[in-house]
């Protein structure tokens, strides 16, 4: 079984963030829009940083209020083109939001 672990993992490619970075993505959670990801990508890179702003609506997943879904808009919707650009366009169009990041990195034998 390790064997088998280990050449799986060999041939893992590099990281890759697993949001679309040719589309706007949106939070929603009870069908409105709580939060935007944009992922910054530097293709065959071995790390990877997605950005994800929760608005002030964003409810934190429990038991009560259920979790959240992960929405692309059409490719035709304009996204920022760098993650400062996202991150200021988040502050001044929803205040008082929280900005997470998400380093996405690949420990592979070629990310070394």
């Amino acid at each position: 079984m390790s064997l088998f672990l280990a050449l799986a993992l060999s041939a893992t490619p590099p990281a890759a963030a697993e949001i679309n970075p040719e589309v706007r993505v949106k939070i929603t959670q009870n069908y409105q829009e709580v939060g935007a990801i944009f992922a910054d990508l530097n293709p065959g890179a071995c790390r990877a940083l997605e950005y994800w702003y929760l608005y002030d609506t964003y409810v934190y997943p429990n038991a009560r209020e259920g979790g959240f879904e992960v929405r692309a808009d059409a490719p035709a919707t304009a996204r920022s083109t760098s993650a400062e650009r996202f991150v200021a366009e988040m502050f001044a169009s929803h205040p008082g939001g929280t900005l997470v990041t998400v380093d996405i990195r690949e420990f592979s034998a070629d990310c070394r």
